[in-house]
């Protein structure tokens, strides 16, 4: 897992996508202990998406949390009964670890991925709602010359984002992800 990590931000990716597949084997690891990556089976990632279900991943980053190891937060996840992890996060685990036996399979580390009995998520179950709409009086609101120019003035952002998406439809997402 170590290795795996170094691996990727040697390659340079995002802080953020090696901390996500640092999560997944870290919950990986809860479920089967620190054994050998040969001898993780398909029993294993059903126990890691128990491990998954149940761990209270904002717990911790709390510093009343911090001193629990991760065994005793999932137990106290358990004993809260907290909220499932939404689909999305269940699936972005999923992905995580099949790059993670995938590069495995590559170096020929492993003969073959515990992963493979499992499917992606169905696309529907992978839909956020988008919302709705909004109205003609709240973009009239929101675009209110006395209040937009003022906050949107002196950071570029504030202009261009909203601008784009009332003229072109597009998310904020999905704008804030453009390039010159």
């Amino acid at each position: 897992a170590k290795d795996h990590l170094d691996d990727l931000e040697r390659r340079g990716l995002r802080p953020c996508t090696i901390s996500a597949q640092g999560r997944a084997l870290r919950m990986l690891k809860l479920a089967c202990g620190d054994i050998p990556v040969g001898e993780i089976t398909t029993d294993h990632i059903l126990q890691f998406w128990d491990v998954l279900r149940w761990f209270p991943s904002n717990k911790s980053k709390s510093s009343k949390f911090r001193h629990m190891t991760d065994a005793e937060l999932l137990a106290y996840g358990k004993k809260i009964n907290v909220d499932p992890p939404a689909p999305v996060t269940m699936e972005t685990a999923r992905r995580n670890l099949c790059v993670f036996f995938n590069r495995l399979l590559k170096m020929r580390v492993i003969s073959h991925s515990p992963m493979e009995a499992f499917s992606p998520a169905a696309d529907e179950m992978m839909d956020e709602s988008t919302g709705r709409p909004f109205t003609d009086s709240e973009l009239m609101n929101i675009f209110n010359p006395a209040v937009f120019f003022p906050w949107a003035e002196m950071v570029p952002h504030r202009w261009w984002v909203p601008m784009l998406g009332l003229y072109t439809g597009a998310r904020v997402n999905e704008i804030s992800q453009l390039k010159v």
